[in-house]
């Protein structure tokens, strides 16, 4: 979670500057780590998730991008982000965090 700020505090007083990916969390409340996963357990991750979309029951198909559509799709949040249906649960989810 990204840092809280009172409403009477004054942030431009208060915010110190880390010159790193700090800076980025405190402003956009999340931070983008590049390299920290392996291209290939990115990848492993990355088709976990694509067969974990494949278990609704839909026209979805990983073989057939143009089946790659909002109606074949369970709904997410801000461009895939599955806040619903326990995806953070799912074990290849775990697995990534570990």
């Amino acid at each position: 979670m990204a840092p809280f700020l009172d409403d009477n505090e004054n942030t431009s007083a208060t915010q110190q500057k880390y010159g790193d990916w700090r800076d980025d969390f405190y402003e956009k409340g999340y931070v983008v780590l590049k390299g920290v996963v392996p291209k290939e357990r990115a990848l492993k991750y990355r088709n976990k998730m694509m067969d974990w979309l494949g278990t609704f029951p839909n026209d979805f198909d990983i073989n057939k991008p143009e089946t790659w559509t909002k109606e074949n799709l369970p709904q997410s949040f801000k461009n895939g982000m599955y806040l619903n249906y326990c995806a953070a649960h799912e074990k290849y989810v775990w697995e990534a965090r570990q």
